[in-house]
């Protein structure tokens, strides 16, 4: 289903999260990289209040009943995946993104509006494979393939009051993110997690929002050739990508972010090598099988163990959070080949 105002609104957040991220502590909200970071690497408390940021973000929408708001959030799809397409497309997805330094949150979203020219590459070349896996490989759960392109589905979505509350909330608490420094005692340890955990609520709000969430929008968005085509997330570009770009114009003299105990860490690199081209080639293949990528497969998991408590569809629950607990460890286990 076509969702464009849902999809513009859920790329706002998105922007609003990574800027924020960006100029509060100088990092790229790069998920892949937070993931392979807080559990394979050097595990910082930063990692880890993102990404408890991001799992809280699901459990906050089911508690405000917000659920009606956001587009289908595709968990059924899920169970339709085999167990093997399931593994094999987690596994490339988190060798990809390592050997290739990011994802789409990394490379698209972020590397992209700064114009980096290895996010630039990387982004062309995992969009090529995942439409060609796409093609050649099609989502179980889509319509097969024709040789003409589709007309675009009827969009569906009168804005509702819980929709604007949403939007007004999340840019209220970036405002408050960004003037945390001013009126907080950071410097207590206790409470430098704070803007962290935020962002990653925002940035979980956001997936949600925009549909990146779902495994079967992607599929439909990366098949222009299927009668389910779903154009929706490219929406992303012009209220995620463009508002970056935006800030990163602002700000990319000062390099200095507003947390005082960080430091400026983004991305400088400009060589294109033979581990970019073929990691973002292999993440492309992974998320094109799959339908996701490492930000949505956090979200996912929340997701699933927050509804499997709440629901009264137990044991289909448990098949599903079977299948996205093995998704995220052979997704872990990729991660760890390039470590090694």
């Amino acid at each position: 289903m076509f969702t464009p105002l849902q999809t513009l609104l859920g790329g706002y957040l998105l922007h609003l999260s990574t800027s924020s991220l960006l100029s509060l502590a100088g990092r790229v909200f790069g998920v892949s990289g937070i993931v392979s970071g807080a559990v394979l690497g050097d595990r910082a408390s930063w990692r880890w209040a993102t990404l408890g940021g991001m799992f809280l973000g699901p459990l906050l929408v089911s508690m405000t009943g917000l659920n009606g708001s956001f587009p289908d959030d595709g968990l059924l799809s899920w169970g339709k995946q085999g167990w093997a397409r399931l593994m094999l497309g987690g596994s490339l997805v988190g060798l990809g993104s390592r050997l290739g330094s990011g994802c789409t949150s990394g490379h698209f979203l972020c590397g992209v509006s700064r114009l980096s020219p290895r996010s630039l590459i990387a982004t062309l070349t995992f969009f090529s494979t995942s439409l060609l896996t796409s093609y050649f490989f099609p989502s179980p759960f889509l319509s097969p393939p024709t040789s003409s392109l589709h007309l675009i589905p009827s969009a569906s979505f009168t804005p509702s009051s819980s929709s604007i509350l949403i939007l007004l909330t999340t840019v209220g608490l970036t405002i408050l993110l960004q003037t945390l420094p001013t009126f907080l005692p950071l410097t207590k340890l206790h409470l430098r997690s704070l803007p962290y955990i935020l962002n990653g609520i925002i940035f979980s709000l956001g997936l949600q929002m925009s549909g990146m969430i779902s495994p079967l929008k992607v599929a439909a968005f990366l098949t222009p050739f299927s009668p389910d085509f779903d154009p929706s997330l490219a929406l992303i570009v012009i209220t995620g990508v463009i508002p970056n770009a935006i800030q990163w114009g602002i700000i990319k003299n000062i390099r200095r972010p507003k947390l005082d105990w960080e430091s400026w860490n983004v991305p400088t690199r400009p060589d294109i090598d033979w581990k970019l081209l073929l990691g973002s080639s292999l993440f492309g293949v992974g998320w094109a099988l799959t339908g996701v990528c490492p930000g949505p497969a956090v979200v996912g998991l929340s997701n699933i163990i927050f509804g499997t408590l709440s629901s009264s569809t137990y044991q289909d629950n448990l098949m599903i959070l079977g299948k996205v607990g093995t998704y995220m460890g052979c997704m872990l286990a990729g991660m760890a080949i390039v470590k090694v």
